[in-house]
């Protein structure tokens, strides 16, 4: 091989008449085309030459390649993968100015609060969410340490808290109450994340957050809904049972006693049927405000339904625990409830159930409270029961009982005894008192202040009462018919006939199937009549008056009856109570005599 260069390095040394084959590089050096030029190049290197020849994959010259090809070959492929290197760097970039374009308007779109603060807590950067929600402007926000915001509810000991879970987790979620330019406390929802930077390695901290004072406000609002009464606001039936069984779970791990109060306020019917349910209700919000200020810390008061209160005493060491609070509640509802110029007093019949002695579950301990509190009402109200057995045997039987009288009439096991009135001067009888019986089969002999009140609340009096009637009626009719004359016969009729406007057409009923004169049948009314409503009732009483009966005033003087009320009835006869007359000279107990009816 003869380069350009040769030729002129051997003119330059006088070498003009040399053959050709003398001053040629001999033989020619080759290497095979699969060799990579990188390859070529380290072996032209380490040969000294600058040329080399190619051959095919026979082995025949193929051609002819220089130092100056490989290099430039080398610069083109340099350069092909340096501008392939900036075009996928120029695309990443573009990829990464999008990406950072998005997230800054995402930032400044959001709706939750951002700052960014650096160690030392300092604000470097807030969105425009972070201005509405605090009140700070960018200008004012900037610079400043994060504390700005801060609302001063929080110890050091919750920031400590938190700071230490940033550090070791990198990240703090939590609800935390911070202050607006305008003095406002809120409470918000603040996530805090550490972020290291990558190029100078120091840390910044990004805070999200959002204003959750309405959705708490909401959330309460469901809650009171769910756990407690709107009239109220004690808690109700379900927050009692829940905190009921976490209390009963807690006594039975410490081997200690709770208790139940179940009180039910007295004679509350009336206040509503009287001066109606708004009244009432203004009773049952004062009555609980009282008993809310006299309950000890721990304990739950909760209403249940109606007048139906339950408190839950924990931490009860003995029955004097129990007698305490009775009478805290006690005296706390002596003062009358003022309400809208009404002045009513209100009394409470309660019961108790003691864990474990009266029950070791929920259900059982309820219901045994419930038992001794039906058990104080029986024994006159406004007072106190403990729980027993025997109560539970008495509820028992109150339920058969219940059972029982539903069939007693079609039974045939009601009748009537009579008992005779006597005049004073002639010792005459002048009439009998219709007195409503049951015996009943498997009761035997059930007492009529047992099963009265029951027939009353199972809404069996009406028809109860209209048979008195007239069985009552047609007795009265076979005495004329024997002969004894002008014997007249008194009827007891409840306060429910009345109320329920029954008691007229009932009357009539009797007279037409007796065909008794109406002048002999003597309707007896009790005060409890006239407090279910005056004005009906007398209205009722002239219309059986102009009928042509008698009406009578039983148990005058013994509640709520006065002489003033005399002139707003047409009463015939006053029957005053055995309580008054006990003690005057030349009164005899009088004899009953009974006639069952046929």
């Amino acid at each position: 091989m003869l380069t350009q260069r040769d030729l002129v390095r051997l003119i330059g040394e006088g070498y003009r008449d040399l053959p050709l084959a003398d001053v040629m590089s001999t033989p020619l050096i080759s290497v095979p085309r699969s060799m990579s030029l990188l390859a070529t190049r380290s072996l032209m290197q380490k040969r000294c030459i600058r040329h080399i020849g190619v051959n095919d994959d026979a082995g025949k010259f193929a051609g002819l390649i220089s130092f100056g090809d490989i290099l430039n070959n080398i610069e083109q492929t340099y350069v092909r993968r340096l501008r392939a290197a900036l075009a996928n760097q120029s695309a990443d970039l573009q990829d990464a100015a999008q990406q950072l374009h998005m997230a800054h308007t995402l930032i400044e779109a959001s709706m939750d609060g951002i700052m960014v603060t650096n160690d030392d807590g300092i604000i470097e950067s807030i969105n425009p969410a972070f201005s509405i929600l605090t009140g700070y402007s960018e200008s004012e926000a900037l610079g400043q340490k994060a504390s700005l915001i801060s609302s001063g509810k929080h110890d050091a000991e919750f920031y400590q808290q938190m700071w230490h879970y940033i550090n070791t987790q990198g990240q703090w979620k939590g609800e935390i109450w911070n202050r607006r330019k305008n003095g406002e406390v809120y409470l918000e929802w603040l996530t805090i994340t550490r972020i290291l930077e990558p190029n100078s390695g120091r840390s910044l901290y990004a805070g999200i957050f959002s204003d959750i004072t309405e959705r708490k406000k909401s959330e309460q609002i469901i809650e009171n809904l769910a756990y407690y009464d709107a009239l109220t606001k004690l808690p109700n039936r379900q927050l009692l049972f829940d905190r009921l069984d976490v209390a009963l779970a807690g006594a039975h791990r410490d081997s200690c006693n709770l208790a139940l109060l179940f009180i039910d306020l007295d004679h509350f019917k009336r206040i509503n049927d009287t001066l109606g349910h708004t009244i009432g209700d203004k009773v049952l919000i004062e009555t609980a405000d009282r008993l809310k200020n006299i309950i000890r810390e721990g304990d739950t008061l909760a209403r249940i339904g109606g007048d139906e209160l339950i408190l839950m005493l924990t931490e009860v060491s003995d029955a004097d625990t129990v007698g305490r609070a009775v009478q805290r509640i006690s005296e706390c509802l002596q003062q009358p409830v003022i309400v809208e110029d009404n002045e009513l007093y209100v009394s409470a019949s309660i019961g108790c159930a003691i864990y474990p002695e009266d029950g070791e579950d929920r259900e059982t301990l309820l219901k045994n409270a419930d038992i001794a509190m039906y058990r104080a009402k029986q024994t006159g109200r406004n007072t106190f029961h403990f729980y027993s057995s025997k109560m539970d045997e008495l509820s028992h039987l109150h339920l058969k009982m219940e059972s029982r009288l539903r069939g007693a009439l079609a039974n045939n096991e009601l009748f009537l005894e009579y008992q005779p009135k006597r005049a004073l001067d002639s010792e005459r009888i002048v009439g009998v008192e219709a007195l409503l019986r049951w015996q009943d089969k498997e009761l035997g002999r059930v007492p009529p202040d047992q099963f009265i009140p029951l027939a009353e609340d199972l809404g069996l009096i009406n028809e109860i009462g209209s048979w008195v009637l007239d069985q009552a009626a047609q007795q009265c009719q076979r005495w004329q018919a024997q002969g004894i004359e002008d014997l007249h016969v008194s009827v007891n009729v409840s306060a429910l006939q009345f109320k329920q406007q029954a008691v007229i057409g009932q009357v009539e009923k009797a007279l037409k199937h007796s065909h008794l004169q109406p002048s002999l049948l003597d309707i007896e009314i009790t005060e409890s009549c006239l407090l279910e409503d005056l004005k009906s009732v007398s209205r009722s009483l002239r219309h059986l008056r102009n009928l042509g009966l008698s009406i009578s005033l039983d148990d005058f003087g013994t509640g709520f009856s006065s002489l003033s009320m005399l002139t707003q009835l047409q009463v015939d006869f006053l029957k005053i109570d055995r309580s008054f007359m006990q003690g005057i000279p030349g009164i005899r107990t009088a004899r009953c005599w009974s006639q069952q009816s046929s």
